[in-house]
């Protein structure tokens, strides 16, 4: 994961749609698997959906973030749910999201969003 962030800083937003794509089917891979962790799984999801678009400051505080996540199994215990009915609901929240997405991509379509150009300081 992370390829859409690279896209961004090397080829603007056109490519980093493409990588994202990419990241996107790695993060898939990766919540398939069943010991994947909380933090994995969201650290995977942020560089692929909104990494490309944050400045340094801000990746540096989300990913310092993700370094407070709980266990999987703690999330869970703590929203009242079990592994069973979690998955279950995440099908749901799933497919919910599928259709956002494909709505909102429409309302992008065609076009070239921008990304970050910001640094802490200025490059050499």
């Amino acid at each position: 994961p992370g390829q859409a962030a690279a896209a961004a800083a090397n080829g603007g937003a056109a490519a980093a749609a493409d990588a994202a794509a990419a990241d996107a089917a790695a993060a898939a891979a990766l919540t398939a698997e069943a010991q994947v962790t909380l933090r994995e799984a969201a650290s995977c999801a942020y560089e692929a959906a909104l990494a490309p678009f944050h400045t340094a400051i801000v990746k540096g505080v989300v990913r310092a973030g993700m370094l407070t996540l709980p266990s999987k199994e703690h999330f869970i215990a703590s929203i009242g749910e079990s592994e069973a009915t979690a998955a279950e609901r995440a099908r749901d929240v799933v497919a919910a999201c599928e259709e956002v997405h494909g709505s909102v991509s429409r309302l992008f379509d065609g076009i070239d969003m921008p990304t970050s150009s910001v640094w802490l300081w200025p490059r050499s």
